[in-house]
């Protein structure tokens, strides 16, 4: 669960991150009034985290796995002990 959240929750969090971090800096340095996210270019935003999502999805298919050319072995029970499933 850990692994999905890190590979495809963040990189769809950061663009929103990144932009508030330097909206922030930037009103810190003019000591400008009004809302943090006022003007905020939402479908940019969403567009690039969804673009970084993709792209992690697409990276964890390709460079993940086992060769595709084994044979699957489903899980079995040896001497009570259960064997988890694996490509041979």
């Amino acid at each position: 669960m850990l692994r999905k959240l890190l590979f495809h929750g963040i990189p769809l969090i950061l663009p929103f991150l990144m932009y508030g971090l330097w909206v922030y800096t930037v009103r810190r340095k003019k000591d400008a009034s009004g809302g943090l996210w006022d003007d905020t270019p939402w479908t940019w935003l969403v567009a690039a985290g969804f673009g970084l999502m993709i792209t992690s999805l697409i990276a964890v298919g390709l460079l993940a796995g086992d060769d595709p050319g084994g044979t699957y072995v489903p899980p079995h029970v040896v001497d009570g002990v259960i064997v988890p499933g694996q490509v041979e």
